[in-house]
């Protein structure tokens, strides 16, 4: 009952706050931010992204070099020169990744610049987007020059969340699994990291608990990753990739809030 109460309250307090963010909310520029985290593995954050139009949580697209020459991307955030300039440094887009049932809304557009590219994503995902052609499924297995650089985990939640680790650089991507703000400047933003109480701390969004409804399933497929050498991790939404004790911080971040 206590549980259920916060909850509600949580909403209460999201949707009084999302409404005098509708009535302050000022037009915003579109700006990424670029990282190298090494000659391989570039990483765009787009920081003004806002979920449903409201939540100024940003968003990160991260682009690896593949062995053979070309390129995958995972998560893809809103084309622009500047952001294909950098891609096309690397080499053509071959496979496009939407991590999970959230992370495609903007897929269309890199589909539509690199039709040659392979577009990979949960099973589940295919159905709210019917106009996209999946070439591949996580569930039903990816082709074997994607297994040799990768390690792919996929958890069970309303999600349909899989998890990426780029071996070579041990490199671990996520999208929803755990999120990382330090504060905003945003009202409605900053009423809502206050309210859900992930301000300053990696962790799983306490709203998110009910998008898992096998929580000892996915605590299961979470320790999995325990076996997997990891050193840096880049979460979709967040102030920071996570570097310091990198492998730890992300693990407790889930496994501590998710019982």
């Amino acid at each position: 009952m206590q549980r259920r109460r916060i909850y509600y309250f949580i909403c209460l307090s999201t949707l009084i706050a999302s409404i005098i963010a509708i009535l302050l909310k000022s037009e915003e520029k579109m700006e990424v931010v670029y990282s190298k985290l090494s000659d391989k593995v570039f990483v765009f954050h787009y920081p003004s992204f806002r979920f449903l139009d409201l939540l100024r949580i940003g968003t990160r697209m991260s682009v690896i070099a593949l062995k053979d020459g070309g390129t995958l991307i995972y998560s893809p955030i809103p084309i622009s020169e500047s952001v294909l300039t950098q891609v096309e440094h690397l080499g053509p887009p071959r496979y496009i990744v939407c991590p999970n049932q959230f992370h495609h809304l903007f897929v269309e557009e890199w589909v539509a610049r690199y039709p040659q590219a392979k577009l990979i994503g949960p099973k589940e995902l295919s159905k709210k987007r019917k106009d996209l052609n999946f070439n591949y499924f996580f569930e039903e297995g990816l082709p074997a020059d994607l297994i040799d650089e990768f390690r792919f985990q996929t958890i069970k939640s309303s999600f349909h969340e899989t998890l990426m680790l780029y071996k070579e650089g041990k490199i671990l991507f996520s999208s929803d699994v755990v999120e990382f703000f330090k504060g905003s400047d945003d009202i409605l933003t900053k009423v809502y990291f206050k309210a859900t109480g992930i301000e300053n701390r990696a962790i799983c969004n306490p709203l998110f608990k009910f998008m898992y409804p096998d929580i000892e399933s996915a605590r299961l497929q979470l320790t999995n990753l325990d076996g997997w050498e990891i050193e840096t991790v880049v979460i979709a939404h967040g102030d920071e990739i996570l570097v310091m004790e990198a492998k730890k911080t992300f693990l407790d971040g889930i496994l501590n809030n998710l019982k």
